[in-house]
């Protein structure tokens, strides 16, 4: 452009010269003819030099509208209007149709969730580079890719919904602990330490000329026909989107109309982060515009470095001038992950055509050529063998030729603010191979920047600068820092990210009754941190629960116990803690109680080898025990008064009914009916009134085996069988098997060394919404009475998860799976936790060392089958996470950002346990690092600072 501006600069000299040449002499001729190409050379080297293009004309456009602009309800008013106008569009159905000085287009976008890239190692680094390369080449020649990455205010939004959760919770203590973690977040969102990168790439496609324009309403593009091609052009960019990144861990989220327009309304209006609870997409008008929508500001030009004001918030944009001179995958990550917030990247990538630029390139080789002939110079040659280069990658296919144009948006409050953005903006770009950032010194300038930022936009042609590059460099180029978030369903516990962020973790999944448990696995070697944020895991979704078992191996979870004013139940051979077999817990006898007790004896007494001996054994026990439970029955029904046997002929009668009518067990009934007493006693109170005398007195003969399985759901815990009762049974007995017996159940009963533990009225606990069970007081010598104890826990925990209402959430906590799997039958248990307790409404969570200790059981299959999140800290054990990686499908980056985990002893300062979260999804798993930092304040009592946020409770 300023050549052809020369030539005819010198052009129109000649025409002078010849003119004046009649009627002034020949020197004086000659200077006026050369004064029109000295004027245009000294305006191109002011206006145009170093410029971007346009220039000109925005000096003009500067002039003219003094760099002011007002809202389209204001046009009129004070200030001028809009000159030209800035992109304008309408938001429909997840597509953004829009009109600016460039022409009419349409635009879908997708948010960007990936790895965070600053410590990969060179392969992953490569194989960044290759996925984005592919995508930018499979670019049309007129589409537009738009990538944006900024730094937003925090997470009010799921702030908040985390203190909704908590006001739920009738426990104070761990409101109070949610409460600090709450306010903790929002003190750092305040000072500005608690920040969110997003990234959300656009394809934009320009659209023919029609009727339709952002001033006459959309009519004529709601017509599904005409919008069809374009969706199915979107929707394979979307499938190509999302196959490309998979393989490198990238996770890719379609925006929804209210997404597209929150992010307008940020560009637009900046404070609309500071009203905590807005949402514009509540208020949005789809009949109006964005434009017309969501701003309402006046943009004035403050005259300080061609900036602008918005909002109340001071602007500058910048374009990158000049490329580095030699690009790789981390060279601008010191520009993008920048400590600040409110600055925004954008890049525009349009695909170019390959014949122009072959041929300017072979022009530009002739002429070095030639002139290399002429005089040799070292440098030329150098030039000329990189064009040489760049014609046989472009020639061969090799390389892909792209337009790259990159804008960069700044924000702050005050002054001194934004020029510590701008500072730093500049230094990060001056470490980059020679790369050049211009700053907008026109207010024209600075506004068609701005324009350019705008999401879904297609930018101008004639503001920022326009590189001509290759795919790979291009890709090396993309602002892509995302922030983690973790799981973007329902917000239960927050955790904190590597970036300033905040990583959300969840146990459930659905709404009401469809909701289905997340089971979860936590691995990590010793001293990396990992009960410890189990601990808060449990303290922050403690108000989802009603049910909670935790099977304990050294204190780890005895705070979180004791949070609820539980103490833990803490076995010990010298204890006073006592587990009675018999005791059915305020329950009916059923037959898994029968199998279970008889399980237990089995263990107690030894099971012989031979398998024909064994099951004799097995029948003799049941026998006895359910003859003890006969006679017991009958004693408690003769010692009743007519009053409690009628009460108890009435119960009988109703669960048989309901057993009948709902096709379930006695004890479903049984749980069923007291949820009815609950919840609807008249009802309940009808259905025992409506039985006649007559059905009363047949109930014996009819319903016996019910009747006597329902008088122990009615027993104080002093008045149930235990060991003693059933060894005086068989002493009594005249086969001299039964009596062995009774000799070996003497350890086990009182006066026996294990007999405080099982022989007795039941003083242990189990009948509460937390349970809590410690089981390493025991020691390894007495193997023997560890395996009884985990059996008898897990069944009473198995047993009480059955039968708690379905709607009902519930989990079951293991610590140390490794040492829990040594327990007899252990591996049985877990299988069914795993596998079936799913529709039971039970959360699944465990702990581990090392995924090999899990992967070398029988059971893998049945947990990993059913496992939905993990949280994997640093093992120690390349091969055992390479393994784990193989497994699961971790990329090649998560296994290198798990190793490189510092353990919280390796840490100098503040300590903080790091770990990555997974959580399986068939197309496209959340897969992010998290922290646990004790951060100042929580975990102890004392007094924060009150948000400018409604008070927490």
């Amino acid at each position: 452009t300023s050549i052809r501006w020369v030539v005819l600069s010198l052009a129109g000299g000649a025409l002078l010269f010849t003119y004046l040449m009649r009627t002034m002499p020949f020197l004086r001729a000659a200077a006026w003819a050369f004064l029109p190409s000295v004027v245009v050379v000294v305006a191109l080297r002011w206006m145009q030099h170093g410029k971007p293009p346009g220039h000109a004309a925005n000096v003009i456009e500067s002039v003219v509208t003094g760099g002011h602009a007002s809202p389209r309800s204001a046009v009129g008013g004070a200030l001028p209007p809009l000159f030209p106008s800035l992109p304008d569009a309408f938001q429909i159905d997840g597509l953004t149709l829009g009109e600016g000085p460039e022409g009419p287009w349409i635009a879908r976008g997708w948010e960007i969730q990936a790895h965070d890239l600053q410590t990969a190692s060179a392969a992953d680094l490569n194989a960044h580079q290759d996925a984005w390369s592919s995508l930018l080449r499979q670019l049309s020649p007129y589409d537009t890719l738009q990538v944006l990455c900024e730094s937003s205010a925090g997470d009010a939004e799921r702030l908040l919904a985390y203190r909704e959760v908590t006001e739920t919770s009738n426990n104070p203590v761990i409101r109070d602990q949610r409460n600090r973690t709450f306010l903790d977040h929002w003190r750092r969102m305040e000072e500005g330490r608690l920040r969110r990168r997003q990234v959300t790439v656009f394809l934009i496609r320009p659209r023919a000329r029609t009727a339709w324009s952002p001033r006459s309403g959309d009519a004529s593009i709601r017509k599904p026909d005409e919008l069809a091609e374009v969706r199915q052009a979107m929707d394979q960019w979307e499938h190509a989107l999302s196959r490309t990144l998979e393989p490198i861990g990238g996770r890719v989220i379609p925006l929804g109309d209210a997404d597209v327009i929150r992010l307008w309304a940020d560009r637009l209006n900046p404070s609309s982060q500071e009203n905590v609870g807005f949402d514009p997409a509540r208020h949005f008008d789809p009949e109006l515009s964005l434009l017309e929508n969501l701003w309402s500001s006046d943009l004035q030009c403050h005259g300080r470095n061609g900036g602008f004001t918005l909002d109340r918030y001071q602007h500058v944009t910048m374009s990158l001038q000049r490329l580095p001179s030699d690009t790789s995958p981390l060279l601008m990550h010191g520009l993008w992950y920048l400590p600040h917030r409110g600055i925004v990247f954008v890049a525009h990538i349009r695909r170019l055509e390959k014949e122009p630029i072959l041929r300017r390139a072979q022009s530009s080789v002739e002429r070095i050529h030639r002139q290399l002939q002429g005089k040799p110079d070292e440098r030329m040659a150098v030039h000329q063998a990189q064009l040489h280069d760049r014609i046989r990658r472009l020639s061969e296919g090799e390389a892909v030729p792209l337009g790259f144009e990159l804008t960069v948006l700044l924000r702050a409050r005050t002054a001194e603010e934004i020029d510590t953005l701008v500072a730093a903006v500049r230094a990060a770009v001056q470490t980059m191979n020679g790369a050049r950032i211009y700053e907008a010194s026109l207010p024209a300038t600075s506004r068609k920047l701005f324009a350019a930022t705008f999401p879904g936009s297609q930018g101008s042609r004639r503001a920022g600068y326009l590189h001509l590059a290759e795919d790979r460099s291009v890709a090396d180029c993309l602002p892509l820092a995302s922030s983690f978030n973790g799981h973007p369903g329902p917000v239960e516990s927050l955790f904190h990210g590597a970036d300033g962020n905040l990583v959300n973790t969840v146990s459930f999944l659905g709404e009401g009754a469809a909701s289905t448990p997340q089971n979860l696995l936590i691995l990590g070697a010793p001293g990396v941190g990992k009960s410890i944020v189990l601990e808060k895991l449990l303290h922050e979704t403690e108000p989802l629960f009603g049910f909670t078992a935790i099977i304990d191996s050294g204190f780890s979870q005895a705070s979180y116990a004791r949070s609820s004013g539980i103490e833990p139940i803490v076995f010990r051979l010298d204890g006073s803690q006592t587990v009675n077999p018999f005791d059915t817990g305020r329950l009916p006898w059923t037959p898994f109680g029968t199998a279970t007790i008889v399980a237990t004896l089995q263990r107690m007494v030894g099971t012989p080898k031979d398998e024909d001996r064994a099951r004799r054994q097995a029948a003799m026990l049941e026998r006895e025990v359910l003859k003890l439970r006969e006679e017991k029955a009958a004693d408690v029904l003769r010692r009743w008064s007519e009053e409690q046997r009628e009460a108890l002929f009435r119960h009988c009668l109703a669960l048989v009914g309901i057993a009948a009518e709902q096709t379930c067990s006695f004890l479903e009934a049984f749980t069923a009916f007291e949820e009815s007493r609950r919840t609807n006693p008249e009802a309940a109170e009808s259905r025992l009134r409506k039985f006649s005398e007559e059905d009363l007195r047949e109930v014996e003969g009819r319903q016996r085996g019910e009747l006597h399985d329902l008088v122990f759901a009615y027993l104080a815990p002093e008045e149930h069988l235990t060991l003693s009762s059933l060894r005086e049974h068989l002493e009594m007995s005249e086969d001299e098997d039964h009596r062995w017996l009774a000799v070996l159940l003497v350890p086990w009963t009182q006066g026996g060394a294990y007999g405080r533990l099982f022989d007795g009225v039941q003083t242990a606990n189990v009948d509460g919404r937390l349970l809590a069970f410690e089981l390493s007081q025991l020691p390894h010598a007495a193997r023997q009475v560890t395996d009884v104890i985990g059996f008898l826990l897990i069944n009473s925990v198995h047993y009480r998860c059955l039968h708690l209402p379905r709607a009902m959430r519930k989990r079951v906590v293991i610590e140390e799976i490794s040492r829990f799997l040594e327990i007899p039958g252990a591996e049985g248990i877990l299988r069914e936790l795993s596998e079936s307790f799913r529709k039971y409404g039970v959360q699944l969570v465990m702990t581990g060392q090392t995924y090999s200790r899990i992967a070398d059981t029988p059971v893998r299959a049945a947990i990993f089958g059913n496992l939905r999140s993990l949280m994997i800290f640093n093992t120690g054990d390349r091969q055992d996470i390479e393994r784990l990686s193989r497994d699961l499908g971790l990329s090649r980056l998560a296994q290198e950002a798990i190793l490189r985990f510092p353990r919280p002893d390796q840490q100098t300062g503040q300590k903080f346990s790091a770990f990555l979260y997974y959580h399986t999804d068939p197309r496209q798993p959340v897969c992010g690092v998290a922290r646990h930092i004790i951060a100042d304040g929580v975990g102890h009592l004392g007094t924060l600072p009150t948000p400018s946020t409604p008070s927490t409770s």
